[in-house]
Order: structure tokens, then C-alpha cells, then sequence
């Protein structure tokens, strides 16, 4: 769903730290506890990062992000499409 305002709103409330996820609000429907998951290329630091919540599905895709060292990065085209796959009913906002 094309909403800048929003995807803006949604990349100032999410915390700086991954391990505060669990904790953080959503924006959306005001559950606690948002999931994410980076998805990179091999060999490259940067990647992208999906962030939403488990109940209401709502979510935005951050792009060009540093990844975290001792991240999970799905790297495999084949682990990423599962993934993505697994996960289609995410709404992102953007």
C-alpha cells in the first residue's frame, strides 16, 4: 500500500536496536512485539531488512540497510523465496 507518510512514521517509531523488537509497539493496530528479518546478498554488508507484526501483517521493507554482524541474513535465492513465500501476506507499507 503506497503511503509515504506512513512508511516514514513506521522508520521513526522502530527501535535502533534489534533486540528491542520484541517490545516495540505497532504502529498499526498497537500489538506488542514486531518480527523482522534481513534478506542480503553474499559477500556484501548491506541488504535488505522486513519488519512486521504478527497480528494485524502490517510492515515495510527497509532498503539498503547495514546488516549486524551476528544477524541471520537469508542470502540463498531459494532460502529468500521461501521465506517470502512463507510470508505473503505481509502488507507492506511504502
Amino acid at each position: 500500500m503506497k503511503n509515504p507518510d506512513r512508511y516514514l512514521e513506521w522508520l521513526r517509531k522502530l527501535p535502533t536496536d534489534d533486540v528491542a523488537y520484541s517490545d516495540a509497539v505497532c504502529i498499526e493496530c498497537g500489538s506488542r512485539g514486531l518480527s523482522f528479518q534481513y534478506l542480503g546478498v553474499s559477500g556484501n554488508e548491506f541488504g535488505w531488512k522486513l519488519v512486521w507484526c504478527g497480528e494485524c501483517n502490517s510492515g515495510i521493507r527497509i532498503s539498503r540497510t547495514k546488516i549486524p554482524n551476528d544477524a541471520v541474513v537469508l542470502v540463498r535465492e531459494n532460502e529468500q523465496k521461501e521465506f517470502l513465500d512463507s510470508h505473503s501476506n505481509i502488507r507492506l507499507i511504502s
